[in-house]
């Protein structure tokens, strides 16, 4: 394969998976700059290993773990987690309503929620991926990330528990 030809595969691929990157990102560390730095960081990583990179159809895959990986170093790096820093994510859409809201607050409760179990949580149901690929994006064992996954949604159930009720009950009447 040309160069040019490798070059705008990769161009067509990070076109592809930036939003996601960018949207898990966000999830898992809270705050939007950090997020697209790390997805930048991803982006080179990726862009760095596709000559090797055979099957195309897992680097996304590779683009995962690549984040994953970076945001767990940032956060024991920085401490964000464990220090309990809230950064405020900006809100994006305009109109408020109450899908927005009950967004709003599962992103709020979200962040209470311990980073691993919060990486666990974001690449299963965010990301979509099977216990399996979530096990190699964290890399460790299927086992913890399903007790990761677990706790996960016990601490955020609870989180949402003692949120907003208002929003919550609106949105399952208009369900």
């Amino acid at each position: 394969m040309s160069a040019d030809r490798a070059g705008d595969d990769f161009a067509a691929f990070a076109a592809a998976v930036s939003s996601r990157l960018l949207g898990a990102a966000l999830l898992m560390t809270g705050d939007l700059g950090v997020a697209e730095d790390l997805v930048q960081e991803t982006l080179l990583k990726v862009y760095r290993a596709w000559p090797r990179i055979r099957e195309r159809d897992a680097a996304p895959s590779y683009a995962h773990r690549t984040l994953t990986r970076l945001a767990y170093r940032h956060a024991a790096r920085w401490r964000l987690w464990r220090a309990g820093l809230s950064v405020e994510v900006p809100d994006v859409v305009a109109p408020v309503t109450a899908s927005f809201e009950l967004r709003a607050v599962v992103r709020d409760a979200l962040r209470t929620v311990p980073p691993r179990q919060r990486q666990a949580l974001v690449l299963r149901f965010y990301i979509g991926l099977s216990v399996a690929e979530t096990a190699q994006a964290m890399q460790c064992a299927e086992g913890t990330v399903k007790s990761q996954t677990a706790a996960g949604l016990r601490h955020l159930g609870a989180a949402l528990s003692s949120a907003d009720a208002p929003v919550l009950s609106e949105s399952r009447r208009k369900d």
